[in-house]
């Protein structure tokens, strides 16, 4: 049985460069893109919602053909909603709806969006499920070599990992004062 998770607390953060060595000291340049604040948003905000909806089905079917759940639903409402409000002009390809354009003027980027990545995990109470997100150049095509950043967040725990092309991968949050948290440090 999947024990009681806390909502996180969303707070706005703002980058601050942070070290990515051991001992938190610059060993290399660590850029901290937009795309890193942006994804940040979306976990809390996501994580939350499908801790608060219920775990049965709906009998509705995805785009894989795969039971749609409350939470999915939820969770896919939650990521939508924060990309809207952070006024952001791109395409996003998400499982559990259809393809859409938001924002004004032309997008430059496409997100393809998992809202509950194993939704039959989290359906049974089972660990390994997360929000999976990826930011590709809009006209480029779906492979991971064109993967600009990137979100795994799983819904069990406060800090998701964020991968930036060129920058390795680092496990963040953002901290109550605001300031991003470097929890781990990149990859050669």
């Amino acid at each position: 049985m999947r024990r009681p998770l806390k909502q996180a607390s969303v707070s706005s953060s703002v980058s601050q460069p942070t070290g990515n060595g051991l001992t938190a000291g610059n060993l290399v340049p660590t850029p901290d893109p937009p795309w890193v604040e942006r994804l940040l948003v979306l976990h809390p905000r996501v994580r939350n919602a499908v801790i608060a909806s219920g775990c049965v089905g709906s009998g509705a079917r995805n785009a894989k053909g795969d039971d749609v759940k409350p939470f999915d639903l939820a969770a896919n409402d939650a990521a939508l909603a924060v990309l809207e409000e952070l006024q952001l002009s791109l395409f996003v390809d998400s499982e559990e709806s259809r393809p859409r354009e938001i924002g004004s003027g032309t997008p430059r980027f496409r997100l393809v969006l998992d809202p509950v990545d194993g939704s039959d995990n989290w359906a049974r109470g089972l660990p390994l499920s997360a929000l999976s997100c990826a930011v590709l150049p809009v006209d480029a095509p779906l492979h991971p070599d064109w993967v600009e950043a990137a979100l795994v967040g799983p819904l069990e725990q406060d800090t998701p990992l964020i991968a930036i092309k060129g920058s390795g991968a680092l496990a963040r949050q953002a901290t109550h004062s605001g300031r991003l948290a470097s929890a781990t440090s990149p990859g050669p």
